[in-house]
């Protein structure tokens, strides 16, 4: 009989006590959590630019210029081994949480703590499917045979290499465990049971699988959704499937953006130079927190911080202390893209951001149509126009 790692059985039978639903007499829903608060709460204490930039002096207020685009839209990364690829709950009351329906109704909290209880410990399933929107009008201009080592990792079914033997079958994991019993030493150690339960895991899935993620074409989610590097994965192919912008596994590239576990949520603005860091720390892994931190890295500021944002939003900063004001400078030199200002981006702080007295900070000139500011669990129809405007995706690749 296959015997589990010690570590694994207290993963997998932990996590079930872990998601146990307490009586309706303890149960007490968390408490409503956006990105943005996630973000200030997480960096409180931090002497950060505008609460979660890296870079610029909070205290000069010299004027910031325009970041640097990464070239051809191209972002090499590397996710740091702190990062769990195994998926449990992490609170008691998550069980409970979940069937109150706290996983809709606060998916950045419970994206976090109680990934298990909302179903997100599946192990992701590598098929044969395109993974960018561009895939067929990129393979009808002749960049499968013009570039083969993105189309061929990213754009399969355009390119025609879906029949490549073994079946067809999708190559997968069947246990939610798989990615930690690798990483303990199983696939040699018990390669019965994990060549045929844990193919994806233990890199039997030729170049679509594997937990090294080491190809230039992209990300390829290799961890179940709810671990932590699984909800990394998840947040870049994002940006991979709904732009051109592609973040990919860095091999020997200068510049390239490093993923830790820091203490709090911060990240630069576009490319700087050498290995950058994306700090994303206790309370900073829910998916809309992660996407706001990779929009910093691909090279955006924080909506209201805009040259244009006055004729949109009022800032009050009688309401914030002094100390903070910078949180709140404009930029003179930022990029406006020619779009219109975006209630709704995701990244765009919340009504009361960096607030000393509970009043409102950030105050819409306009109608907002029932957009809540700093709300956003997912891009705005802007947010993926702004990306694809800077990185010229409606002229190719």
């Amino acid at each position: 009989m296959y015997a589990l790692p010690v570590s694994a059985v207290l993963l997998v039978f932990g996590a079930g006590l872990a998601a146990s639903v307490p009586a309706d007499s303890i149960r007490t829903s968390p408490e409503p959590e956006t990105a943005t608060k996630a973000i200030l709460n997480a960096n409180k204490g931090l002497n950060l630019y505008q609460g979660d930039i890296d870079g610029p002096d909070p205290n000069s207020r010299n004027a910031i210029h325009d970041a640097t685009r990464w070239p051809n839209g191209v972002i090499p990364y590397v996710i740091g081994g702190e990062f769990s690829q195994s998926c449990f709950d992490t609170d008691g009351s998550c069980g409970g949480w979940a069937s109150a329906g706290e996983c809709t109704n606060n998916p950045g909290f419970m994206q976090s703590y109680c990934p298990q209880s909302c179903g997100l410990c599946r192990r992701a399933v590598r098929s044969c499917a395109d993974s960018n929107e561009y895939c067929s009008s990129w393979a009808s201009a002749g960049e499968c045979t013009n570039n083969p080592a993105y189309m061929n990792a990213n754009c399969q079914l355009s390119c025609g290499v879906c029949s490549t033997g073994g079946g067809g079958g999708a190559c997968a994991d069947s246990h939610e465990s798989c990615g930690y019993w690798a990483s303990v030493g199983e696939c040699t150690n018990s390669p019965a049971y994990m060549n045929q339960n844990c193919m994806l895991s233990c890199n039997l899935c030729g170049n679509t699988g594997g937990n090294n993620n080491n190809n230039n074409g992209g990300t390829t989610q290799t961890s179940s959704a709810g671990s932590e590097v699984g909800r990394i994965q998840a947040a870049m192919e994002e940006f991979n499937r709904r732009t051109c912008i592609r973040f990919v596994p860095r091999t020997n590239e200068q510049n390239y953006i490093h993923i830790r576990k820091s203490t709090g949520c911060h990240a630069y603005v576009g490319v700087q130079g050498g290995a950058q860091e994306v700090s994303l720390g206790d309370g900073c892994l829910g998916k809309a927190t992660i996407m706001h931190e990779l929009m910093h890295a691909a090279g955006f500021w924080h909506e209201h911080s805009r040259p244009d944002r006055d004729d949109w939003v009022y800032i009050h900063l009688e309401n914030v202390p002094q100390a903070q004001w910078h949180a709140f400078d404009k930029h003179s030199e930022s990029r406006t893209l020619g779009l219109p200002y975006d209630y709704g981006s995701i990244v765009h702080y919340e009504s009361h951001a960096f607030s000393m007295n509970g009043m409102q900070v950030i105050v819409p000139r306009h109608s907002t149509n029932g957009i809540v500011l700093g709300a956003a669990q997912d891009f705005s129809s802007l947010d993926l126009q702004k990306l694809n405007a800077l990185y010229n995706c409606y002229a190719g690749k």
